[in-house]
């Protein structure tokens, strides 16, 4: 009868329900498997994580002062770099006019000249973090670069990754921005 099988769908874990209505995607982020890591043993500036975000932040462009009418103000969105520390949560960052190697080598100098050099580094498989220039800094200073996860949907990693990181995006955008 109706009321039986509806007894035993409503048995059936959630899992099968969010794979077949929302698609794979959706199954993993709620439902799919990850690498949980034990970071209390993790000490000061062993452990680092990287990132880039776009900020609702935006500034005059000096290059270019004004869009191709001469008259209308040409804007730029400003992005944000940062490094944090897994064991502290301590954050080195730089903004800049575009998400680029350069951003990303400044918060890194940031990070290990106000709190000392990392022993490993985590980023995502962007360009800028897969490129010659970080590859080369962390090689010759004896720090190992990891990437993390790629995401499933094309993007360069998966947020569960770098969670913390992450948040700290997410706090910012919320409270200060």
């Amino acid at each position: 009868s109706y009321s039986t099988i509806w007894r035993i769908v409503q048995q059936l874990p959630p899992a099968p329900g969010v794979l077949g209505r929302a698609g794979v995607k959706a199954w993993q982020d709620k439902h799919g498997c990850y690498a949980q890591r034990d970071w209390s043993a993790a000490g000061r500036s062993e452990i680092v994580y990287g990132d880039h975000h776009p900020l609702d932040i935006f500034s005059y462009d000096p290059g270019r002062l004004f869009q191709r009418d001469g008259k209308t103000p040409r804007l730029m969105r400003l992005h944000i770099s940062a490094w944090q520390d897994i064991a502290t949560s301590v954050v080195a960052w730089r903004i800049g006019e575009r998400a680029n190697a350069e951003l990303l080598s400044l918060a890194w100098r940031a990070y290990v000249s106000r709190f000392g050099l990392m022993s490993e580094s985590w980023a995502d498989n962007g360009e800028d973090y897969c490129g010659e220039r970080l590859r080369t800094l962390c090689g010759q200073l004896g720090v190992a670069l990891h990437h993390t996860k790629k995401s499933t949907r094309g993007g360069e990693s998966h947020a569960r990754s770098k969670a913390s990181i992450e948040r700290w995006f997410g706090t910012l955008e919320r409270d200060l921005v």
